[in-house]
């Protein structure tokens, strides 16, 4: 997860909002679902020992999962915060790095690169995407979610410091330009779309509204989320879901 791209925003603000994510990652059913399904998709693709890299670690939890379960992790974010809470959780390779500006490793070192809602945070993604070509071996898989459909673009995502949203033909002109091969490209959390629909209208009558974390879920509403989304990521596992309020892809580095 990369850092707010508001050049004005001070490092305690974006060590605030590192921070806010790290707590919420632990228990929140949209971390948790997410999680599961990287996991899954993951262990699909690699085995357990294979050089995997997390570029925007976030508050860690993903990368110290991977590591738990016998990935050789390498994790990299760009803000110092992530870094600190990744090694907190017992991962050893972090480092801090501006994915955006070049990823500073050797070519064709890494067997699998994901980015879990990170793309949409740098400036230059197609640069990014040109380096974990770069980095990957041959044959090599780059795992991607980002944000769906540009038209709901909203107060959320400026106050999470997004870019950009995207759409599907947004991703196929990646893996063309950098010469992928596309495994995956699926829709995901179907239930969110109604949650971002409201929210952009509500920006009609409140454009620059703030947040001050992930919206609160009753408990009985976040059982039914957790049942629900379990069930879309084993869909997932094997097809691919027409909507959802996210993008989850798996490119292959061609040969």
């Amino acid at each position: 997860m990369s850092s707010p791209r508001n050049s004005s925003s001070t490092k305690e603000d974006r060590s605030d909002w590192i921070k806010i994510h790290h707590e919420t990652e632990k228990d929140y059913w949209w971390f948790t679902l997410k999680r599961d399904l990287v996991i899954m998709l993951i262990s699909s693709m690699v085995e357990k020992g294979s050089t995997v890299l997390e570029i925007g670690s976030g508050g860690g939890m993903l990368s110290a999962e991977l590591s738990k379960i016998g990935y050789n992790i390498i994790s990299t974010d760009v803000e110092p915060a992530s870094a600190k809470y990744t090694k907190e959780m017992r991962v050893e390779k972090v480092f801090i790095s501006d994915c955006g500006k070049g990823i500073p490793l050797l070519e064709k070192t890494i067997d699998l690169i994901f980015m879990t809602d990170v793309l949409e945070h740098i400036e230059d993604d197609d640069y990014t995407i040109s380096e974990c070509v770069r980095v990957l071996k041959n044959g090599g898989y780059l795992l991607i979610t980002v944000p769906a459909y540009p038209c709901l673009y909203s107060s959320w995502d400026r106050w999470n410091n997004h870019y950009r949203r995207y759409n599907k033909k947004m991703i196929l002109s990646f893996a063309q330009t950098h010469n992928l091969s596309v495994l995956k490209l699926s829709h995901w959390n179907t239930l969110g779309i109604p949650f971002a629909i409201t929210r952009k209208f509500l920006d009609i009558f409140a454009p620059n509204r703030n947040y001050e974390g992930f919206p609160h879920t009753p408990k009985f509403i976040d059982s039914t989320l957790r049942y629900l989304m379990s069930i879309e990521n084993r869909i997932i596992k094997k097809y691919s879901i027409p909507a959802g309020l996210s993008i989850v892809c798996i490119l292959q580095k061609k040969v």
